[in-house]
């Protein structure tokens, strides 16, 4: 299911961003500010298990 991303997907977010991009990644507080401003979209596609 993709749905709205939320500050419980934050630790995912940011392992998914470390594998990604390594020392360019972004830190967890630019990811919980990207989540929280208005003009941002970000989804996560939830499976279950």
């Amino acid at each position: 299911m993709i749905r709205p991303a939320d500050d419980g997907d934050l630790a995912a977010l940011v392992e998914l961003e470390r594998e990604a991009f390594g020392q360019g990644a972004w830190s967890a507080a630019t990811l919980r500010e990207e989540l929280a401003l208005p003009d941002r979209i970000v989804l996560v596609d939830e499976h279950d298990g």
